[in-house]
């Protein structure tokens, strides 16, 4: 909602005569919420049963409407469109932010993978068997395919792992993330540790340093 900086007030009783006015200043505003401070300039007592507000909607008035093309890509592949009504950004930067990060994932068309099954002897092993027991979220795996010539390397986001036929079929999938497109990030962890006595720290530590 959009409302001035300052706007009159006017306080009635419970009949609607009006008893005195005041001021009713904005303090914060946000996307979706506003601090309103209301000022009874006289000395009597009032007490605030209802309090109406009214105002302008901003949803539809474009002003954090951002827009990313990419003209070679329309070119090669035809138009398309993606659509994203995000109504807790409020922010022109950050709006175009997320625009620009869209384009940048989907202006090129790719085939990636998203889950990937093995299957080996539950008790024999063989095959894939040392693979399933060893991988787990978070590594880093390379996949060749060659029915479709597919080849790329991907991170474990997920895993499933099946046991049965009398425990002699043993089927695991992985679900995974695309490792190659630079749009992913880990997140690792680390010791914080306390300098010696001459202000060193051991190499390859964390430093928690006073602001």
């Amino acid at each position: 909602m959009r409302l001035s900086e300052s706007s009159l007030v006017v306080f009635k009783n419970e009949k609607g005569v009006v008893v005195t006015s005041g001021t009713l200043t904005i303090k914060e505003e946000g996307a979706n919420r506003s601090l309103l401070w209301v000022t009874n300039p006289t000395n009597k007592s009032i007490v605030l049963d209802t309090c109406m507000v009214r105002g302008q909607k901003i949803t539809d008035f474009g002003t954090v409407d951002a827009t990313a093309v990419d003209s070679a890509s329309v070119s090669l592949y035809g138009h398309r469109e993606m659509l994203l009504n995000l109504r807790a950004v409020d922010n022109q930067d950050a709006a175009q932010g997320i625009a620009d990060f869209e384009l940048i994932r989907r202006k090129q068309p790719t085939g990636k993978v998203q889950t990937v099954t093995v299957r080996s002897h539950g008790i024999s092993g063989g095959g894939q068997h040392s693979h399933q027991l060893a991988r787990t979220i978070g590594d880093r795996i390379k996949i060749i395919e060659t029915q479709t010539g597919h080849t790329g390397e991907y991170f474990i986001i997920g895993e499933r792992h099946k046991l049965n036929n009398s425990m002699t079929r043993y089927e695991t999938t992985w679900y995974l993330e695309s490792a190659t497109e630079g749009h992913w990030f880990m997140i690792d962890e680390d010791d914080i540790v306390t300098p010696d006595g001459n202000g060193e720290v051991p190499e390859d530590s964390a430093v928690l340093l006073p602001i």
